[in-house]
């Protein structure tokens, strides 16, 4: 396999020659990989029902060429993995061996979840199963096992998600194949990152780099370094943190894979956000997210970055005043469209409300600020930690203390928030969290 390699540049470059050589010089503009992307997904659901044989060999050749940029591609840019997908699939359709279909469907029901299509993405799970189970296909099986996971964590069913995962790492095992046991456990260190559960995610990241580093999927092993570099980050392990980030920035992959130069800036700005440096952390966060655009990777990655972002903007306005970010407003506002477009999945729900009510509450607006913060909390269960929830409920209640309400009231909300964050072990958060309150009431 071309990416079991420590030199994957030159693996995906083998890939793409080889693609080359099977199937012509790919579009050169982006009109025409649009094209040729929808040409293929409209052929693949037709192929789906009136199935016919390709050129043997060839095809099958082709076929595992796209499957394999189509999984690598995730981390380089989102829209070409979505055409060599989409290529994929249709190709799969034409071969005999229905494992094929398996991996097709599986990879195309997360592409509909993430795109806020979650029945669709829950069909195309159905049918990889079935044909999984019908056809002793156990690698097929783990890898749809842990996309499921990643959808239910989408779906914002935490428990499904980690007990889906948990089921996805232990088949992953039974394989034997160490890049999909390091693939497996960073997809639920990630998970569990995102539910909360950071010193679960940290020692997880560290057994996927370890698989990874093992059986030479570099590329892998710097996923899981830049998860270990978030974690470091909210546990207060700032130092960690430069370190991992620098050893990532200074290394050549990230020319081939841009996500991994975005997390490892993000992580940095993370830090400064915690340290009090919010100057450098909002330039640090509109870095990372230039990166996403420019490389077409926001619709995959980056979905906790708008949240880093009003929180830089907001901490630097409240920490320094309101001449040291004179456009907030502007800039608050060109952030809200993502946070519409979060909202579609159920894990950020009511994120957009909160959005609104940041921008109200900095243009003066009170009461319909208030009224939008409360609306976006109540559509959120009360019960839970994960990122997601403690964003909401933190920033609601930093706003309410700015516009007016009592802050005895407000910082019983505050206090229980610190205690749950000392609880799970994230001091970071906590000096982050202080600070706020003291520069609020000061």
């Amino acid at each position: 396999m071309h990416l079991r390699t420590s030199a994957p540049a030159a693996g995906i470059e083998a890939l793409r020659g080889s693609l080359a050589l099977l199937e012509g010089a790919p579009p050169r503009t982006r009109l025409g990989r649009l094209v040729r992307l929808a040409w293929d997904a409209v052929h693949a659901l037709v192929r789906r029902f009136f199935r016919g044989r390709g050129d043997g060999g060839r095809l099958e050749e082709r076929a595992l060429v796209n499957r394999e940029l189509a999984l690598v591609y995730r981390w380089v840019d989102l829209y070409d993995a979505a055409g060599h997908l989409a290529r994929f699939s249709r190709l799969a359709q034409q071969l005999a061996p229905r494992h094929y279909r398996v991996d097709a469907d599986a990879m195309l029901s997360m592409l509909f979840a993430l795109q806020s299509f979650p029945g669709v993405g829950a069909r195309f799970q159905r049918s990889a199963r079935e044909l999984a189970t019908a056809t002793g296909d156990l690698e097929g099986l783990a890898r749809l096992t842990v996309i499921q996971g990643a959808c239910e964590l989408m779906l914002d069913d935490s428990d499904a998600c980690l007990r889906r995962l948990d089921e996805g790492v232990a088949l992953s095992r039974q394989t034997g194949d160490r890049m999909l046991v390091a693939f497996a456990l960073s997809a639920r260190a990630w998970a569990r990152g995102i539910v909360g559960h950071i010193p679960d995610a940290r020692a997880e990241f560290e057994e996927a780099e370890h698989e990874a580093m093992e059986c030479g999927a570099l590329w892998l092993a710097t996923d899981a370094k830049c998860g270990r570099g978030i974690t470091a980050v909210v546990m207060g392990r700032f130092d960690e943190t430069r370190e991992l980030a620098e050893s990532v920035l200074t290394a050549d992959l990230r020319l081939t894979f841009p996500i991994f130069e975005e997390l490892a800036i993000e992580a940095l700005a993370a830090v400064a956000l915690l340290e009090g440096r919010y100057a450098d952390a909002t330039a640090g966060f509109e870095r990372a997210h230039s990166i996403l655009e420019k490389h077409r990777l926001r619709d995959g990655w980056g979905w906790l970055l708008p949240m880093s972002r009003v929180e830089a903007l907001c901490s630097l306005a409240d920490a320094a005043g309101q001449d040291a970010v004179p456009d907030l407003v502007r800039r608050l506002k060109r952030i809200t469209p993502t946070f519409g477009r979060m909202d579609k999945l159920p894990l950020y729900v009511g994120c957009g409300e909160i959005a609104r009510g940041v921008v109200d509450a900095r243009r003066g607006r009170g009461a319909r600020a208030l009224r939008r913060l409360e609306k976006g909390n109540a559509r959120r269960l009360s019960d839970r930690h994960s990122h997601v929830d403690t964003w909401v409920q933190v920033r609601s209640a930093l706003e309410r203390l700015r516009l007016g309400e009592d802050p005895d009231r407000v910082g019983e909300r505050l206090d229980a928030i610190d205690q749950d964050y000392a609880a799970r072990g994230l001091p970071g958060m906590q000096q982050w969290l202080a600070a706020m309150r003291g520069h609020l009431l000061a």
